[in-house]
């Protein structure tokens, strides 16, 4: 994340109406972080959340603009989310040009709770982030925008094939960029219609989620794009084949927990929308999907840590199988 010039903060929160003395950092600002986000006010407490976007990018503002405006709708749905909110000019954001970036900032209210611990991890809460996310897919199959977002319409590709696109361009390893060329085949077979299809969060794991003991709100919609649903699923059992299961960097050592989560997590799904079981079946491919995403994301930190890079190109290329445990 860029630093943010404490004049040009300044700035954004004369725009926003918000005392700029009033903030209190919450969150991100790292190297490997989105935005950075603060909290202000009382009674309820908002969120400010500062993101900046390359000015050399003439789609960014455009983009972030389709995806506030995708979750205000699903927070408007009454879905638990982080949802974009108005602020006084009547708008989901306000940007200030500094140097080579666009700093664009908007406001939230304050989700209670914070990101669940190893025991707190249990079939009840799987079959909730389950439900939570079926009931936002649910709401995505109303929504007018779903091939693409309305920004990149122009470019005649749908979601996937963009973001397939400029993973590929960004990915430094020739043998990876074989992968990535292979991976757009695989999807290219797969059937696009509003049952497997839309607007989606894009990136959901345990770490864009609160829990405060008793529900579920999403965060962060940053990268929301219209993906296949199933790639939400697969992107939540993230740290289980990270932490428990194995299955991301590894063999799967544990296939109980693969098992005990997706049917959890299917169970609280299928309460507020269906997948058909043809989807489940390529849970495997948007593993690796994931896997391919979350090298290309990490390659530079993964350049100075060449054990855990290994450990990723060897799952690369032989991809454990993980969906077999509960076909």
């Amino acid at each position: 994340m860029i630093t943010i010039p404490n004049n040009v903060l300044t700035n954004l929160c004369d725009k926003l109406s918000v005392p700029a003395k009033s903030l209190k950092f919450l969150g991100g600002g790292r190297e490997d972080s989105d935005g950075t986000v603060f909290t202000f006010g009382s009674n309820p407490l908002k969120v400010l959340k500062v993101l900046a976007l390359p000015l050399s990018d003439t789609l960014s503002l455009a983009k972030l603009d389709d995806r506030l405006n995708f979750a205000h709708f699903v927070g408007e749905s009454g879905i638990q989310v982080a949802c974009p909110i108005k602020n006084k000019n009547g708008t989901l954001y306000e940007s200030v040009p500094f140097g080579g970036h666009l700093f664009t900032a908007y406001l939230m209210d304050y989700c209670s709770g914070g990101t669940p611990m190893k025991d707190e991890c249990t079939p009840a809460f799987y079959k909730e982030w389950g439900r939570v996310t079926g009931r936002m897919h649910r709401a995505a199959k109303s929504y007018p925008y779903w091939l693409t977002l309305p920004s990149c319409a122009s470019s005649g590709l749908n979601g996937w094939q963009q973001e397939t696109e400029m993973f590929y361009n960004w990915c430094k390893d020739e043998a990876v960029k074989q992968k990535w060329l292979q991976m757009q085949e695989r999807l290219e077979q797969l059937p696009i219609n509003r049952e497997g299809f839309g607007f989606i969060h894009n990136d959901n794991h345990i770490h864009n989620i609160t829990w405060n003991g008793r529900g579920i709100t999403l965060l962060d919609f940053d990268v929301a794009n219209c993906q296949f649903f199933i790639s939400d699923l697969t992107t939540a059992m993230q740290m289980l084949l990270f932490d428990k299961s194995g299955g991301m960097i590894g063999e799967v050592t544990d296939y109980g927990v693969i098992r005990d989560f997706l049917e959890s997590f299917l169970c609280g799904y299928e309460q507020e929308s269906h997948l058909d079981d043809f989807w489940l079946s390529q849970i495997d491919t948007f593993i690796s999907y994931r896997r391919l995403l979350l090298f290309t994301v990490m390659q530079d930190y993964l350049h100075r840590n060449q054990q855990l890079k290994e450990q990723f190109l060897d799952c690369i290329y032989n991809e454990p199988a993980i969906f077999s445990v509960y076909a």
